[in-house]
C-alpha cells in the first residue's frame, strides 16, 4: 500500500463508506466518479438541516478521493472562520494542504505561494 499524503491522515481509516451508518457508499461513489469526471468546473452545492451527516458524508469523500490518489483538499469554515478576509484563509488552507500532498516534489510550490501572496494581497 503507498503513502497517502494528506493533512487528515487520520480520516483515512476512520471515515469509509465501508462503515457509513447511513449506507451512503453508493452515493458517495456516483458522486465521485462525476466529479472526477468533470474537466470544466462548476460549483456543487450539498445542502441540508443542521445533524444531517454532510460532514460526515464529505469526510468520507474525502478519503475515497485521497485513497484513489487524486489530490484532496478539504477546508473547514468552522475551524477557519477567524479572518476577515476569506480568500486569505482559503489561499492559505490551499497552500498548506498542498504543499503535504506534493511533500518532497519540488519547489514550484514556493512561485505558486507568492503569486497567490499578491493576490490576495491585490485583492
Amino acid at each position: 500500500m503507498t503513502e497517502i499524503n494528506c493533512k487528515y491522515k487520520d480520516w483515512l481509516k476512520e471515515y469509509t463508506f465501508d462503515n457509513c451508518k447511513l449506507d451512503r457508499g453508493e452515493y458517495g461513489k456516483f458522486l465521485k466518479n462525476y466529479l472526477a469526471g468533470e474537466h470544466d468546473g462548476f460549483v456543487l452545492n450539498l445542502n441540508g438541516p443542521w445533524g444531517t451527516g454532510k460532514t460526515e458524508f464529505l469526510r468520507r469523500l474525502y478519503t475515497l478521493f485521497a485513497d484513489e490518489g487524486h489530490p484532496t483538499i478539504y477546508i473547514d469554515a468552522w475551524e477557519s472562520d477567524f479572518s476577515e478576509m476569506p480568500l486569505s484563509v482559503v489561499s492559505s488552507e490551499l497552500l498548506n494542504q498542498l504543499s503535504v500532498i506534493n511533500e518532497g516534489i519540488g519547489a514550484e510550490l514556493g512561485k505558486v505561494g507568492e503569486f497567490l501572496g499578491k493576490a490576495v494581497k491585490g485583492a
